[in-house]
């Protein structure tokens, strides 16, 4: 439930959404939010998609790619 409610921050955001914000949205802390990121960004990767979710130290963000 939390990955199709991060997803969904993701892509709307369209910019790259810091791990405090994506805590505040989601009610979780910011070491939760990191976990979840990861969790998509493995997701994503492992499936048929054309999304991906790029990590920084401070952020996370989804972008499109062309498979």
């Amino acid at each position: 439930l939390l990955l199709g409610a991060l997803e969904a921050v993701l892509f709307s955001a369209g910019d790259p959404v810091p791990f405090e914000k994506l805590a505040e949205i989601l009610s979780v802390n910011e070491q939760d939010a990191l976990l979840l990121s990861q969790e998509l960004k493995s997701d994503l990767a492992a499936s048929t998609r054309a999304f991906e979710v790029y990590l920084t130290a401070e952020a996370t963000e989804a972008l499109q790619m062309n498979r």
